[in-house]
């Protein structure tokens, strides 16, 4: 069954204003003529009236009419002058009102006069003008009846086409310190006290309402955000303080590896895990708050505004870790010598995949790497002015320049120098949203590196932000939806297997925002290059950022054919069975189809 169109809809809906009227009784087309076109002729003080809008009434006499003089016109009505000037009146269910009543006229020696037999029905508009004004001739009932027909004209077309509008935009970013003390341990320290600041941590968010939607967004500077540890609770308060539901709110982790360790990671290897009794919780609890009073900040600062998205890449400054030997297995490469990454070289493979590759000595020649995801996505939010407010940028690349070399250090890595040299240059609150970085990660590492690489993306993200098109139009929509990975049953190829794990699955979740045209897919774990590929080949849209790291921790999500080529990710990197990046490619197009037909 078709669906039709709104114009239509709306044209057939004023047109039952006219075509289902109650019936007052009319005998034939001639008396409608009549009746718009000569004199009424209505008993007198036997009309009900049940609304009369006058004006300059008071010290004069309600209904009081002469006798008309003779008319040189028969067609046109000629009241005499009255004390009363009635600018309009409007009957309606006048049976049941006891001082005016249309009823039966009595017999007239005038057959162009109207006589209308009283109706048990509803009156349900009639309007007419009497004009009392000296020499003025009363506006006649066609008259009035096309002068109202004019407005409901007007009306339609501006129904039409001035649809009533929708609610603005509105918008407010904000970022809260959460750098530890010095002393707490970090991710990289293996239990050591930090020592040093290398760069402020902070809880970035982000906060847009179109009227009848709030979403948040919220980039930490943290290796992880658990599920049952950092995000629900920070929900919670959100929820509590702002009122937006648990499902609308996003929280990532920019998966630095230089911040604190104050996570029972639970759904992860347990291989280097910190003891729970280990963990600073008065810093844990402090921490959860900061991370929802940014969101508390930005929500009581919103303000109207436009938001956009744009692409752009920068392929220089990462690899794909997992090079393939001639036999197929890989030989992971974290790291790389200068004299390797002297030869870089970017290359474009099948179906447009972007790939780095390298020219090593001759008895490694045979080695294939893997694919990377260059994508820089942008997210702009603007106020009336065209000033920024705010922004995103989303890349998938490893923030490890730091570690392990610094461990000690409390570090941002090179995301630090991303988000400054957008808020230096442009302006606003700056959010960086890892990517698909699974098995990618920096061509080089170190402090200098560190720098160089965040602020080539900085520059790419600024250039980008300039290029963008916003719009104050946007309707705001959210889903969340579980789902459960199988652990692993059997060691993994290189014969790792978990062995505090009880449990046969990991529950966790998945999120999508919708933001006008622009979708933002929230997914647990750190997704390989080759499942978040999938992910954005099948759901074929133009705006689409792939967050990782969001709302939880369940380690790396490989495709199954990792967990035959070996290696670290589908090892002793996830508790996750294989068949984890299927289940995970599947469920992410699932909710975006979802998300695609909400009205």
């Amino acid at each position: 069954m078709g669906i039709e169109n709104p114009t239509l809809a709306h044209f057939r809906h004023f047109s039952s204003l006219f075509t289902n009227l109650p019936s007052t009784t009319v005998k034939s087309s001639l008396q409608i003529r009549l009746f718009m076109q000569n004199e009424p002729n209505f008993r007198k003080s036997q009309m009900n009236v049940n609304k009369v809008l006058t004006k300059d009434y008071e010290k004069r006499t309600l209904g009081e009419r002469g006798k008309n003089e003779p008319k040189t016109n028969p067609n046109e009505p000629n009241f005499k002058k009255a004390k009363m000037k009635v600018t309009s009146y409007i009957t309606k269910d006048y049976e049941n009102i006891s001082n005016w009543a249309i009823y039966e006229n009595e017999p007239n020696s005038n057959p162009n006069e109207p006589n209308f037999k009283r109706d048990d029905g509803d009156c349900h508009v009639a309007e007419f003008t009497l004009s009392a004004a000296e020499g003025g001739l009363a506006m006649t009932f066609r008259a009035a009846f096309l002068q109202n027909m004019s407005v409901l004209v007007v009306l339609l077309i501006l129904h039409i086409f001035c649809p009533a509008g929708q609610a603005a935009l509105k918008g407010g970013c904000a970022k809260v310190n959460i750098t530890p003390p010095l002393g707490i341990p970090l991710i990289g320290s293996k239990g050591q006290p930090s020592d040093d600041i290398l760069d402020e941590l902070y809880a970035k968010a982000m906060v847009l309402n179109d009227g009848n939607t709030t979403v948040a967004i919220v980039s930490a500077d943290l290796l992880y955000t658990p599920l049952e540890e950092i995000t629900n609770p920070v929900r919670e308060i959100i929820k509590e303080k702002t009122g937006i539901p648990e499902q609308n709110v996003l929280i990532c982790a920019t998966h630095t590896h230089s911040g604190p360790e104050v996570f029972a990671r639970l759904k992860v290897p347990s291989k280097g895990r910190m003891p729970a009794s280990e963990i600073d919780r008065a810093y844990l609890q402090m921490l959860t708050k900061k991370i929802a009073g940014s969101v508390l900040i930005a929500h009581k600062n919103m303000r109207e505004v436009k938001i956009g998205a744009a692409k752009g890449e920068i392929p220089e400054i990462l690899y794909n870790r997992r090079p393939r030997s001639a036999d197929g297995s890989v030989k992971m490469a974290f790291t790389l010598p200068a004299e390797v990454t002297a030869t870089k070289k970017i290359m474009t493979g099948p179906e447009g995949r972007m790939k780095v590759t390298f020219a090593f000595p001759d008895e490694e020649t045979g080695l294939d790497f893997g694919p990377i995801d260059a994508e820089v996505c942008v997210l702009k939010v603007e106020d009336m002015n065209g000033g920024i407010v705010g922004s995103l940028v989303n890349f998938g690349c490893h923030p490890v320049c730091i570690y392990p070399y610094l461990s000690t250090a409390i570090s941002a890595d090179y995301p630090a120098y991303a988000v400054q040299v957008v808020e230096q240059m442009e302006g606003g609150i700056c959010l960086f949203a890892l990517g698909l970085a699974g098995d990618t990660v920096p061509v080089r590492r170190g402090i200098k590196p560190r720098q160089q690489i965040g602020k080539a993306l900085g520059g790419e993200a600024l250039k980008r932000l300039q290029l963008v098109t916003t719009t104050g139009s946007a309707t705001l929509k959210a889903l969340k939806k579980e789902i459960k990975f199988s652990t692993k049953k059997t060691p993994s190829p290189d014969g790792t297997v978990d062995d505090d794990k009880t449990k046969d699955y990991v529950t966790t979740e998945i999120q999508v925002l919708r933001l006008g045209d622009i979708y933002i897919l929230g997914l647990p774990g750190e997704i390989l290059v080759e499942v978040g590929y999938q992910i954005k080949k099948g759901a074929g849209l133009e705006n689409l950022f792939i967050i990782t790291l969001s709302n939880d921790a369940i380690g790396y999500v490989c495709h199954s054919q990792a967990y035959e080529e070996g290696g670290y990710e589908p090892g002793s990197g996830t508790n996750l069975a294989k068949g984890a990046g299927e289940i995970m490619i599947k469920e992410a197009l699932n909710i975006i189809n979802q998300m695609k037909q909400s009205k």
